[in-house]
């Protein structure tokens, strides 16, 4: 990607916002624009979804240089009927994210435009990225770096809806090849599946399986997930997803082109270690959001083990890496043992085989289910898939492994959840 290739030096982007995402999402064409090089345009399109006139108030005091801004209201009930069609949808994106089934439709006069969610940063000028060929694809897009894969390297997300590939991918942005997705009806293909197959997020398994096959492989560094920073080590980063080895976290950060701040907790609205930091960089220069943002400590929601909040989330990581009616031994006994157990009961979503706790004689059963000591594992009926340790404490964890591997656990089998 060594030149810029470009219709009348014009490039083209799509967002898509309802009334909560306004305000990243204009912080997000900020940062956009703010590395354009002076001599391009840009024609970013926003596609509303049922906004009241004060938003369209603000959106259009976006004026920049070189940059016209198109908006398309869209209010469709359609939308909203099917929402909730999925099996396992995700419980905090809203209906607007459907609305990238019908970007062809919407933008019928488009051959092809960059996709971006509203919740990022763009952090370097992003323009090298249209000169990805894909002309024999749909699209291009960034493998999800939240997947999980097995010993043969096959996706579990994929997993999840009955597929066996190795490259899910974030639909958090996509070069799309609007033109040909026209030509083949994958506007009505992702409909068909949305309604029909098995949906864990509202929009991307669709995307994945109706383009399987079809889809250009984008660097890490072009979506890149900050939740990574929760799920792994800064040398596990480096390892997997890094073009090269950062000293620390701010570094990394730096380097990559958009930073996709996914995931329920966002910036503007609750105090991150180094994520917040980075939007309000661009927030502040925005000169017409002077309101100052009130954070919420993120500690005291993922402390507290009584909200449903992080019930829901506790879940939510528990599915992304269990596949459904997988054999689960259970290790941990303790609050995050017991939600996620009596959780998996109400669900019916895997078979719990064996439940394990240091604590086993005091404990004894909770829900019905006996609890046994960690050397029942040995046992040779112990037929198991994944190892799941319930457990928030990282010295806790550690001698948790280190005892199941004494006891002949592959420390590859195992989850953590907490």
């Amino acid at each position: 990607m060594d030149t810029h290739v470009c219709n009348d030096n014009k490039y083209t982007f799509v967002y898509m916002s309802d009334e909560n995402f306004v305000l990243p999402t204009i912080v997000s064409i900020y940062s956009l624009t703010k590395h354009k090089r002076s001599n391009v345009k840009y024609e970013i399109h926003m596609i509303l979804d049922a906004v009241p006139t004060s938003v369209h108030e603000i959106v259009e005091k976006i004026s920049i240089n070189k940059v016209d801004i198109v908006v398309h209201d869209i209010d469709c009930d359609y939308f909203s009927s099917i929402g909730r069609k999925g099996e396992w949808d995700s419980i905090y994106v809203s209906r607007t994210d459907m609305f990238k089934f019908e970007l062809p439709n919407f933008l019928e006069d488009l051959d092809k435009v960059l996709y971006i969610d509203g919740d990022t940063i763009i952090n370097h000028n992003i323009e090298p990225l249209f000169d990805v060929d894909i002309e024999d694809n749909y699209l291009a897009a960034v493998d999800d770096m939240g997947d999980v894969h097995d010993d043969n390297g096959v996706s579990n997300s994929f997993k999840r809806i009955g597929i066996k590939d190795n490259h899910y991918f974030n639909a958090g942005l996509m070069y799309l090849n609007l033109k040909k997705m026209r030509e083949d009806n994958i506007s009505k293909k992702l409909w068909e599946y949305r309604i029909h197959g098995k949906n864990f997020f509202m929009s991307q398994d669709a995307l994945n399986r109706v383009v399987l096959g079809k889809r250009a492989v984008l660097p890490y560094k072009y979506n890149f997930l900050t939740v990574v920073f929760d799920m792994y080590s800064l040398e596990e980063i480096n390892d997997s997803f890094c073009e090269k080895c950062f000293k620390n976290i701010a570094e990394c950060l730096d380097e990559q082109i958009v930073l996709h701040m996914a995931g329920k907790m966002k910036p503007w609205e609750y105090n991150l270690p180094w994520i917040t930091d980075l939007f309000l960089k661009y927030y502040n220069e925005v000169p017409f959001l002077s309101e100052k943002l009130q954070f919420k400590s993120p500690l005291k929601e993922l402390t507290d083990t009584k909200t449903k909040m992080f019930r829901d989330m506790l879940w939510k990581f528990f599915e992304l890496n269990i596949c459904p009616g997988e054999r689960v031994v259970l290790y941990g006994a303790g609050n995050i043992g017991k939600l996620v157990y009596a959780k998996n009961q109400q669900e019916k979503y895997c078979t719990i085989v064996m439940w394990l706790d240091k604590d086993a004689d005091r404990l004894s059963n909770y829900y019905g289910m006996i609890i046994s000591e960690p050397s029942a594992i040995e046992s040779a009926n112990c037929h198991y898939d994944k190892v799941v340790i319930a457990n928030s404490s990282k010295n806790a964890v550690g001698a948790i492994k280190e005892t199941l591997q004494s006891l002949g656990v592959e420390l590859n089998k195992c989850i953590v959840v907490g």
